[in-house]
């Protein structure tokens, strides 16, 4: 798969596939593990309850294409920190209201 059909893929819900492959890496460097896109070994989105949480802390210039094309994906989507996609990663039930809240926000926002 190239760059793009992975990131494709995981927004229409793909629960595997990856590019860039290499020893390091055997499944790609970018690479859907289940609810996850990692890029190397960071979490760059997860899927949560039907929404594309897209970690929006900056890493690389490479990182910052990847999650570009996440943001332009038309699923329902919302960009977080790194710290707060761990922690839903970590206790989900906990986070349902807030990410909710943070949906509401952003869609206000929007209008």
């Amino acid at each position: 798969m190239t760059v793009s059909e992975v990131i494709e893929a995981f927004a229409r819900g793909m629960q595997s596939g990856g590019a860039s492959k290499c020893k390091s890496y055997p499944q790609g460097r970018l690479r859907i593990e289940g609810n996850k896109l990692y890029n190397y070994d960071t979490v760059i989105a997860y899927w949560f309850n039907g929404i594309m949480l897209i970690n929006g802390t900056k890493y690389s210039r490479t990182t910052s294409v990847h999650q570009n094309r996440l943001k332009r994906q038309n699923v329902k989507k919302l960009v977080v920190d790194e710290d707060l996609l761990k922690e839903v990663m970590c206790h989900g039930d906990l986070y349902v209201d807030t990410i909710k809240k943070l949906l509401r926000k952003e869609a206000a926002r929007d209008v």
